[in-house]
């Protein structure tokens, strides 16, 4: 028993520093800062040492009932940051939503099983040195139970899920159906229609344009801006932040309203997509165009797939669709950036031929979080690999492969009597550069190249539900009132959500919505 005690008392300085090491990174990250070793070194020599001292006595055999209270804080906590650390911030929203949908796309599950893994890792050190610290002493266990209220109270996943409830049932907040202009009642313009191509970049948002930061990876994207129309005041809102939201935010005009806050899961077939949505692909449906979508990953990640064949479009190309027999992928999620752009030019050669409008969208993956896809033929490209990371590398590579296909496209006569957008689906979410995004005034990205517009900026502030309608304007469709879904149009004078109500309160109504959303979604109240 005196050697057991002995051994103890020689592992408890093992113990307090592992454990005062690892419970002041969680909160130093919890709070966002970064300081120096020498400043980060005082609360892990502080709290070391003081639980050294309460360890001095020799331990009891017997554990206090309720020794293990500190535990649950310690869980809730760490279920906060493994979100924050994947996902770049803790939304239960897109949480709700995405625990609705599939959670990997061919070796994306094991990236992300990584990724949790080095999330959880201090939790479990913590709970090891606790367990191992304090069992068997009383002074310790008083200690813990006694911050177990304290530890609940600046919980970060308390205060997000506070924060969240407090939006979702805030009676200060506004009926977002009587601002929703049904996209249905846009007019078809009376001369030859537009065609359509438009390219979503993943992550790229507008805040990459700083220089100073991020040095010359937006170039290629800054001069497509100047030959166009270019928004630089759009906001992310509430339910648009990840990439089938921001999709559905610039087609429908409206957030992607969370499926899995929907109780009993009242709708019957999740195949039927928004059904009472109008979105963009069912306007030019209406009107007679030729619908074509391409990406790089699959499909059916997310509910993509669903979404495209509710709302009108013909032909859809994905991993699966565009690896062949083979099915050789190029990275964790399918197809690198540069095999999309040569599928899509192809496509569009083809639609070209034919005597109907057509519209195609791609979406890109290469700044996809936490590091981005660098495709093959960037590789070997001095100018992209001179970034000091992975992550500015594969933006820097996007944007160069996306005006490179702007130009072949031009070159080969394939712009005529075409619209094109440019756009960011939304923020970056956590990567290698996003301690420097989270320091700037973050924006996504909307460029517009047509025939009599060149260098044009809309500063107005905006969100990605207004990409719906300035896209049809742009088509010189004709909109009641400048207005479509819960979008205005960025080429108007007319005030968009964000200017009217402002920023946060919006984000309130949008949560606290079920009017619009039960609409949208054909929901018929519980009996």
């Amino acid at each position: 028993m005196a050697d057991q005690t002995h051994t103890k008392r020689f592992f408890w300085p093992v113990w307090a520093f592992v454990f005062a090491y690892r419970l002041t990174h969680i909160f130093v990250y919890a709070v966002d800062v970064n300081p120096s070793v020498i400043l980060y070194l005082f609360p892990i020599v502080g709290l070391a040492f003081f639980l050294m001292r309460l360890g001095r006595s020799a331990p009891n055999a017997r554990s206090d009932a309720g020794w293990w209270l500190p535990l649950a804080p310690l869980t809730l906590w760490m279920i906060w940051h493994v979100f924050v650390q994947v996902f770049g911030a803790f939304s239960i929203p897109a949480i709700l939503f995405h625990l609705q949908y599939d959670l990997g796309s061919n070796d994306v599950a094991s990236e992300v099983a990584l990724q949790i893994a080095n999330a959880i890792l201090p939790f479990v050190l913590v709970a090891t040195c606790w367990v191992a610290f304090a069992r068997g002493n009383r002074q310790l266990q008083r200690f813990g139970r006694a911050m177990v209220l304290p530890f609940l109270v600046v919980n970060p996943f308390i205060t997000a899920t506070a924060a969240y409830l407090k939006s979702a049932y805030s009676t200060s907040s506004i009926s977002l159906a009587s601002y929703y202009t049904d996209p249905s009642l846009a007019a078809a313009p009376t001369e030859k229609p537009k065609n359509l191509i438009r390219v979503i970049l993943e992550s790229t948002e507008r805040t990459i344009w700083n220089e100073d930061l991020f040095g010359h990876v937006a170039a290629p994207l800054k001069k497509l801006e100047q030959r166009g129309f270019s928004a630089t005041g759009i906001h992310q809102i509430e339910l648009t932040g990840w990439t089938l939201a921001g999709t559905v935010a610039s087609d429908c005009g409206v957030p992607l309203f969370s499926l899995g806050a929907i109780d009993r899961n009242e709708f019957s077939n999740i195949a039927d997509f928004m059904p009472n949505a109008t979105c963009l692909g069912d306007v030019l449906a209406r009107d007679g165009y030729r619908q074509v979508f391409i990406k790089g990953a699959q499909l059916s990640f997310s509910g993509t797939d669903r979404y495209l064949a509710a709302h009108k479009y013909e032909e859809t190309y994905g991993f699966d669709e565009l690896a062949g027999e083979e099915r050789v992928s190029d990275n964790d999620w399918g197809l690198d950036d540069e095999r999309v752009f040569e599928a899509a030019f192809q496509q569009i050669e083809l639609l070209k031929r034919e005597a109907k409008p057509f519209h195609m969208t791609l979406q890109t993956l290469g700044g996809h979080s936490p590091r981005g896809y660098i495709s093959n033929g960037c590789t070997g490209r001095s100018d992209i690999l001179s970034y000091p990371n992975d992550t500015l590398r594969a933006l820097a590579c996007t944007n160069a492969l996306t005006a490179e296909f702007v130009d072949r496209l031009e070159r080969s006569g394939l712009m005529e009597d075409t619209v094109l957008v440019i756009q960011s689906d939304h923020l970056a979410m956590r990567n290698e550069i996003y301690s420097m995004l989270e320091g700037q005034e973050r924006r996504n990205m909307l460029i517009i190249i047509k025939e009599g517009i060149s260098g044009q900026t809309a500063p107005k502030a905006g969100s990605m539900i207004d990409v719906l309608p300035t896209i049809l304007e742009a088509m010189n469709y004709e909109l009641p009132n400048d207005r479509a879904g819960l979008g205005t149009s960025l080429f108007s004078s007319a005030p968009t959500l964000v200017e009217q109500i402002g920023l946060p309160f919006l984000d309130h109504s949008i949560l606290a919505d079920t009017a619009l959303r039960d609409r949208l979604w054909g929901l018929k109240p519980s009996t």
